[in-house]
């Protein structure tokens, strides 16, 4: 049976979530010497990410409806072309 992973950046943006939801179970003990590791960074992080892969889902539907606008232009070229 085939195997199959679920990767890429929106997968990894739900592993940040499931971090800091760990994180926060540790309660007062959680005490990271690294400021970027604390929960508070960690949350500016995740919104972050969180706002980039919708800019980047906006963007990838702008360009699928401009591509899908273009193949429809140009639909008919290709008869007229060949004669």
């Amino acid at each position: 049976m085939p195997r199959t992973s679920e990767t890429g950046h929106a997968k990894n943006v739900a592993n940040l979530e499931t971090l800091i939801s760990f994180c926060n179970g540790y309660g007062a003990t959680y005490n990271p010497a690294k400021e970027a590791l604390s929960i508070v960074k960690l949350k500016q992080l995740q919104t972050e990410a969180n706002d980039c892969l919708l800019q980047t889902k906006r963007a990838k539907t702008n360009f699928d409806n401009a591509t899908n606008a273009r193949q429809e232009a140009f639909k008919g070229l290709k008869p007229l072309a060949t004669k």
